[in-house]
């Protein structure tokens, strides 16, 4: 068994070595393009009081738009902010991009 494991973790790592490579995603250099909004969570309700990282909103004019939303949640005890490449990114690829805090626990 624990030969059979060598092997196959041998041609795994092979398979990722020498398997196809992808042309990396490239930033424009200025960023320029990539229109980011930043919104406090009280700016949408002074009553909020809880979660007050900010919501993210990303658009990029100059990509051609797949007319499509992407909605990004952080997980559990995450905020948007932890995943802001993930979401310029996907602004770049034609979404239209909202990252938005949430109470995600209990108190």
């Amino acid at each position: 068994m624990i030969r059979w494991l060598t092997g196959l973790a041998a041609v795994s790592l092979a398979a990722c070595a020498f398997g196809p490579s992808f042309p990396a995603l490239a930033a424009p250099p200025d960023g320029a393009a990539l229109e980011a909004h930043i919104v406090a969570p009280q700016l949408t309700d002074p009553n909020i009081d809880q979660a007050l990282d900010d919501h993210y909103a990303w658009l990029d004019r100059t990509a051609p738009t797949n007319h499509q939303l992407l909605v990004y949640l952080p997980g559990n005890d995450g905020v948007p902010a932890n995943a802001l490449l993930v979401q310029q990114q996907a602004a770049r690829l034609g979404y239209h991009v909202i990252g938005l805090m949430y109470v995600d626990g209990f108190s």
